[in-house]
């Protein structure tokens, strides 16, 4: 009985052990994390009062509060913790005489745009991001 008791506490201890020698889960980085909480965060709604569009952003996103006083159409929603500041900008614009196409275009150069995606009423671009002619490394926007 008692070498039983003994073989029965030896294969217990070394079961224990097994993962602190060979873990079987890994520690998840930062962006694992991050991505995980955008996939499965609740949705708000931002409707402008001035141009009526809507906006949705993930519920963990901030709305900045002076952004709103910039100019009709444009809205931030920011993230930040100790490893990324992630920033969501929106600018709605009216068009009075441009199609759609040329607007896309000539925003396009200016923003120095690398993507462009043109729908039936909206378009979208994306790119390297530039301050002052300058190309800001590891920025992008969408």
């Amino acid at each position: 009985m008692k070498k039983a008791a003994l073989l029965f506490i030896a294969a217990l201890i070394i079961t224990a052990s097994i993962d602190f020698i060979w873990p079987f889960t890994t520690e998840r980085t930062d962006g694992d994390v991050f991505g995980q909480g955008l996939n499965t965060a609740e949705m708000q709604t931002y409707q402008d009062s001035d141009l009526g569009f809507t906006v949705r952003y993930p519920s963990f996103f901030a709305v900045q509060p002076d952004s709103l006083d910039e100019y009709t159409g444009h809205v931030r929603f920011s993230y930040d913790n100790e490893w990324a500041t992630v920033v969501l900008e929106c600018y709605a614009l009216r068009n009075y005489d441009q199609s759609l196409k040329s607007g896309m275009d000539s925003l396009a150069l200016v923003l120095h745009a690398t993507d462009c995606k043109l729908g039936s009423d909206y378009f979208i671009l994306s790119g390297p991001q530039y301050e002052n002619d300058s190309r800001m490394d590891d920025y992008s926007y969408y």
